[in-house]
């Protein structure tokens, strides 16, 4: 029983510190995710305004 516990508390120890690790590392991942998202977003309406701007010229001919 007492092997069993020891195990037990290890493994608690173990999934404590990578909760841990996860928690310090979150918000670098959240800033990393929320900038592609930027250049993603500024990408496509970059996007849009040279189709608009190409349809323009067009319906001017």
């Amino acid at each position: 029983m007492r092997n069993t516990y020891s195990m037990v508390m290890a493994l608690n120890s173990h999934f404590n510190h990578h909760r841990i690790e996860i928690k310090k590392i979150l918000h670098k991942i959240s800033f990393t995710l929320s900038l592609q998202m930027r250049s993603k977003l500024l990408l496509s309406s970059q996007q849009c305004i040279f189709r608009f701007n190409w349809m323009m010229c067009l319906g001017k001919k």
